[in-house]
């Protein structure tokens, strides 16, 4: 399958690409899907709902390495919307070709093409060698499987991996375990990456790494004005963001 780059370079593909196809009927409609090529092999028969494993042959699903998210690409606001966002996330942007939008098989056989070519280009892509020892390595193999994971979570699964992490760092600084909370906190960085800046995270982290009663209430605190934002009840996020004032001062 033929996959124009209009973002991105074919023959070193980063790994994660907005994909877009263009409707048969009207070529102003656009679909789209988001790829991934995570860092382990993935058998998506074991996945594949119902309603698409009479359709799609599950050889063909096995040990897939490029995923589709959507795996039928979604009408979207347009092919500017799709290059703005892949500007602001650092993506590939590929165009599919043009596509019979009433036909979910062929959506979904073609979108699982296109994933296909573009792993076997990942695969061919130029790599450099980073000598990493065993332990290191499979720590970084961790965090990519992280980060690929947080690329796809809602922000409201995001918030609760958050709020695990305080817990664990809050567990760590009590117990006055420097290398568990330098760890945490790490995996708390990574993860505010993949989240909007009004929810103040960096304040949440150095909060939590504080000692003492106050800092405990603080974070909880802070982890729950993330829930009310995410949920828009801006008028409890007012009346917590008073409540941390009151402490700061106390």
């Amino acid at each position: 399958m033929d996959l124009e780059f209009e973002r991105g370079d074919r023959d070193n593909p980063i790994g994660h690409a907005l994909l877009y196809f263009k409707a048969y009927e009207d070529d102003s409609e656009i679909y789209a899907t988001y790829l991934v090529v995570p860092p382990v092999n993935i058998d998506l028969a074991k996945y594949m709902p119902p309603m698409f494993a009479s359709k799609v042959s599950m050889s063909e699903m096995e040990n897939v390495s490029s995923i589709p998210l959507p795996p039928v690409p979604e009408k979207v606001e347009g092919r500017g919307y799709l290059n703005a966002l892949a500007e602001s996330r650092n993506d590939d942007l590929i165009n599919g070709g043009t596509i019979d939008a009433s036909d979910v098989e062929v959506m979904l056989r073609s979108t699982s093409e296109a994933a296909q070519t573009y792993l076997e280009m990942y695969n061919r892509r130029p790599s450099i060698p980073v000598p990493i020892d065993g332990e290191e390595r499979e720590g970084v193999q961790a965090e990519e499987v992280e980060e690929v994971l947080y690329n796809i979570m809602t922000d409201k699964a995001k918030l609760g991996e958050l709020a695990k992490l305080t817990g664990s760092l809050r567990y760590a600084v009590e117990g006055n375990d420097l290398t568990m909370a330098k760890e945490v906190r790490h995996e708390m960085e990574v993860l505010s990456k993949y989240l909007s800046d009004k929810f103040k995270i960096n304040e949440l982290i150095e909060t939590a790494q504080m000692p003492g009663l106050a800092a405990s209430k603080l974070s909880e605190l802070y982890t729950e004005r993330c829930y009310k934002l995410c949920d828009e009840d801006y008028l409890a996020v007012a009346e917590i963001e008073a409540e941390i004032e009151r402490l700061k001062r106390c």
